[in-house]
């Protein structure tokens, strides 16, 4: 549909985030933002199911003028009813629809896609964990940890045994049943 001109990133199999052509400019700066916090994610639509959806669109005052809500001049605007929150000094929207959300962003804001995927991921019964994690023989290891503590040097290190299967070496999705689910970004080691 109207998302085809640019790449659908694919998150966990079936969250897929999307970026609207209608402004080419501002599509491939979103983009291009998109594409540097998940490096490392594959961004091909046939790969995932697109169950949840991130959609981002131009950011345009158009879309809410006419809403009924309430309004905090120059400040922000909340439409309970859509669950749509505007803050109109960072230029951003946010609206919460079944399975997804639709994000209103000006080209200059960076982009949070942690705490979206976190909000889809609620949708889901699961949830991000920062942790360290590791699977060995089937049984999945959690490693919680402040950050800076080593556990990425860990799990570089320990994963280069056979039997064990990385998960996540800062950010893990742990579900409802307490199985975890990989969420795999390029490692940055430091001395």
């Amino acid at each position: 549909g109207e998302y085809m001109d640019f790449p659908t990133f694919v998150v966990n199999g079936n969250i897929c985030i999307r970026v609207s052509p209608s402004n080419p400019r501002w599509a491939k700066k979103v983009s291009k933002a998109i594409q540097f916090q998940l490096n490392g994610f594959e961004s091909d639509s046939a790969t995932g199911d697109c169950t949840y959806t991130i959609d981002f669109t131009d950011f345009s005052l158009q879309n809410i003028e006419d809403k009924k809500g309430v309004w905090v001049p120059g400040i922000s605007f909340y439409a309970g009813e859509e669950n749509l929150f505007v803050d109109l000094e960072k230029k951003i929207g946010i609206q919460v629809v079944q399975n997804g959300l639709i994000i209103q962003i000006s080209n200059k804001l960076t982009i949070p896609l942690p705490y979206l995927i976190q909000i889809l991921l609620l949708q889901q019964e699961k949830t991000f964990v920062h942790a360290a994690g590791i699977s060995i023989a089937g049984e999945g290891i959690l490693l919680p940890a402040f950050g800076g503590i080593g556990k990425t040097a860990f799990v570089a290190e320990i994963i280069k045994r056979p039997s064990v299967k990385i998960l996540g070496d800062d950010l893990v999705i742990l579900r409802k049943d307490g199985r975890m689910e990989p969420y795999l970004r390029p490692f940055c080691l430091y001395e």
